[in-house]
């Protein structure tokens, strides 16, 4: 039996990726896999929303994702650090805001459930499938059920977990991916972090123009966990004609990359 794991990380009013992600969810069981849980993060969280409401003529995603765990008894964990930062409190009212059938969690959960998973499915905000390595994701996840579970292939990985990073250090979706990798590190989690054009933004030391360094804790992957494993392919950083990164970062090639993506156990793009 294969143990599958689904990251809805996308919001409740990005109702293709809602759909998508409950229906994939439902097939996978139906086909005979199992699924270890079902984990809220960044905008995801606000599935778990106590005052979350659906507008008429719009399926209540929040009510089916509760009757899918409840009938199929798999949880629902909620990243209570980004709930926290959503407004939502970690319990049901009147003490919180969480509605019922909801689990308060922590990454710390989450990779110990990938790191016994052969699958892990992400369900992205609608803007990350405009680069090209969200739709490569994209791809892998409309998969048919009866290919997902087929029983996984044994063999060692380069690393358990890949990152990809798309985006500028402004956008919350950098911030989210950063305190998963920082975490995973922190658990001596074999990682790669692979970082295309506008999010080699993330690894530029702040000048005193810019103030505000939203990763600041970046610094922490080298300084504290001595963790040196960033690529990016030639091409981006030739073109982003950056002299000076915040970390040891390392050129890659586009067959290089495509070996890193093909060899990790699982893919998270942020």
């Amino acid at each position: 039996m294969v143990n599958v794991v689904i990251m809805q990380h996308a919001g409740p009013d990005d109702y293709a990726s809602g759909h998508a992600a409950i229906a994939a969810a439902q097939a996978l069981v139906d086909s005979g896999a199992k699924v270890l849980q079902i984990f809220f993060y960044g905008p995801g969280v606000l599935y778990a929303s106590h005052h979350l409401h659906f507008p008429s003529g719009v399926n209540n995603l929040q009510q089916q994702w509760l009757e899918f765990a409840r009938t199929q008894h798999i949880p629902l964990v909620v990243c209570s650090t980004v709930a926290n930062q959503y407004g939502i409190e970690p319990s049901a009212p009147p003490s919180g805001s969480m509605a019922a059938g909801f689990s308060s969690g922590g990454l710390t959960e989450f990779m110990a459930a990938i790191s016994t998973a052969d699958t892990l499915l992400q369900f992205q905000p609608s803007f990350t499938q405009e680069t090209e390595a969200a739709h490569e994701l994209l791809q892998r996840n409309s998969q048919t059920a009866k290919d997902i579970a087929k029983e996984p292939a044994s063999g060692a990985y380069d690393a358990l977990l890949l990152f990809e990073f798309n985006h500028s250090p402004w956008q919350a979706i950098s911030r989210h991916g950063l305190d998963m990798l920082l975490m995973a590190v922190s658990l001596d989690i074999p990682c790669q972090a692979i970082y295309n054009s506008s999010a080699l933004s993330q690894l530029i030391l702040p000048t005193e123009q810019s103030g505000h360094d939203p990763l600041k804790r970046i610094a922490m992957l080298c300084d504290v966990f001595d963790f040196t494993e960033f690529y990016s392919a030639v091409n981006d950083m030739a073109a982003a004609g950056i002299k000076q990164y915040r970390v040891p970062l390392q050129e890659a090639s586009t067959e290089q990359i495509a070996q890193m993506k093909a060899s990790a156990k699982h893919h998270i793009i942020f």
